[in-house]
């Protein structure tokens, strides 16, 4: 079973249970994000965020929030002279958004 769009389904089979009984359970699929970057007071555009983190500044992933995350984190401790402002804004389904701020507090 490979990982289909926006949803990944994992089958866990209880052994336990004579009947086998099968659990269907979500697992992480793409997720939906979106980098506000500031440097020196200026908004970056999306190919600047491109070259500075490597991803999009608007798009899915199959990265995790934590993933995004990561990036940011990596990049801006890189000692290269600049200070960025970062909002992170992850759409974790059914309406649910999670804000992330680097640098964190």
């Amino acid at each position: 079973m490979g990982i289909t769009g926006a949803v990944a389904i994992a089958a866990i089979i209880t052994a336990r249970d004579p009947s086998r009984r099968v659990e269907v359970l979500p697992v992480h699929g793409a997720t939906s994000y979106e980098l506000n970057v500031l440097v020196d007071g200026r908004s970056l555009g999306s190919a600047e965020v491109a070259r500075r983190y490597g991803i999009q500044f608007r798009g899915r992933t199959l990265l995790t929030a934590e993933g995004l995350r990561s990036i940011v984190r990596t990049r801006e401790t890189a000692a290269d002279g600049t200070t960025a402002f970062v909002r992170l804004h992850v759409h974790l389904g059914a309406g649910e958004e999670e804000v992330w701020l680097w640098p964190e507090s």
